[in-house]
């Protein structure tokens, strides 16, 4: 039989909308500033927009920050106390429209001589199959998103990543995003079915600004899951976009698919970066043992690593009904999958 494969990131549709590598800089000290205006980008049609940026200072033990606006939403920002180019970058549904794309600086530092920096930034339209999502928006009440269930190449469908960004604010305070069990100062918590989950990456500001958040764990398929925001302060701010797509790998070990060929052929499945580049994004055939000793005994083949990930293993010996295809890596995502069914 010839291999049959499936793209599921759908690169003829994207458009690399900003690519700028020019360094800009601020040195106003305590208030939030402008440090560029990259102007009006158009989305003919729904869907995600990548942002990537580099921020850093002229030296350490400054603090400082940097927040993305789209729109009239703030959507991410990055907390700054080294003079190392550090890199941010986050996802988010938008609607069709116009949208002007702007970067704010925030500087603690008492010398003038010194800066906040942004530089590389990017930002661009993504497509999936199988994506859902809910535009950028002040959150008010609970969103709902189902991915249908459907057979690929390699499987049904088994689990989709629910991707939340939020930007939190709240007036003349801090913010914080809550975990499991923690009670704090204007806390904000993100609730899946009614359940509490943990935030996957936590990214505050300086002085009294506001804090960004990022969950992305997956969720069964062909069902609805509603994703809710709980406030201890009612003044807060929270802006929210989610994305539920079975093609973006989750922080934690999500199965995209219940792979079901048959036993003899060779399983392909090629990982890639998304709006970052993690060395830690992984795939592979086995599951996590009763005692675990870790991705090499718990899976009978995988791979990692940076850039793109070409792996394939052939399943002979291993049963395929009794094992699993699962990934992770927040910031990377499945790009094609493939059989070469025997």
């Amino acid at each position: 039989m010839p291999i049959l494969a499936e793209q599921e990131r759908l690169v003829a549709q994207e458009k690399n909308l900003i690519n700028d590598a020019t360094q800009y800089g601020d040195n106003t000290n305590g208030s939030w500033v402008t440090v560029h205006d990259w102007g009006n980008i158009t989305l003919g049609s729904a869907g995600i927009l990548l942002i990537k940026f580099n921020s850093f200072l002229d030296v350490s033990a400054y603090y400082s920050a940097i927040r993305i606006k789209v729109g009239s939403n703030y959507v991410v920002t990055s907390y700054v106390n080294t003079s190392t180019q550090t890199t941010f970058g986050t996802a988010v549904w938008l609607a069709a429209g116009t949208y002007d794309i702007k970067a704010e600086g925030y500087l603690n530092g008492s010398d003038s001589n010194y800066y906040v920096y942004i530089s590389g930034f990017q930002c661009g339209f993504c497509a999936f199959n199988d994506q859902q999502g809910a535009s950028v928006q002040t959150y008010s009440s609970g969103i709902a998103l189902t991915v249908a269930n459907r057979n690929t190449p390699v499987g049904a469908l088994q689990q989709a990543t629910y991707f939340v960004q939020v930007y939190a604010v709240t007036s003349s305070a801090g913010t914080l995003l809550e975990n499991i069990g923690q009670n704090l100062t204007n806390g904000v918590s993100i609730y899946v079915d009614g359940t509490q989950v943990n935030w996957s990456e936590i990214m505050g500001e300086v002085g009294q600004g506001g804090i960004s958040g990022k969950m992305a764990l997956p969720f069964s398929v062909g069902s609805s899951h509603t994703v809710t925001i709980t406030k201890r302060n009612g003044s807060t701010v929270v802006t929210i976009s989610v994305i539920a797509c079975p093609w973006i790998l989750p922080y934690s070990f999500g199965t995209p698919v219940k792979i079901n060929f048959s036993q003899g052929s060779t399983l392909y499945c090629m990982l890639e970066p998304w709006y970052e580049n993690p060395s830690t994004k992984f795939v592979g055939v086995g599951a996590v043992h009763g005692i675990s000793f870790g991705n090499t005994d718990d899976f009978y083949s995988s791979g990692t690593g940076s850039d793109l990930v070409n792996w394939s293993y052939m399943m002979d010996i291993v049963d395929i009904s009794n094992n699993n295809l699962m990934a992770y890596g927040l910031g990377a995502c499945i790009g094609v999958i493939a059989v070469d069914a025997r």
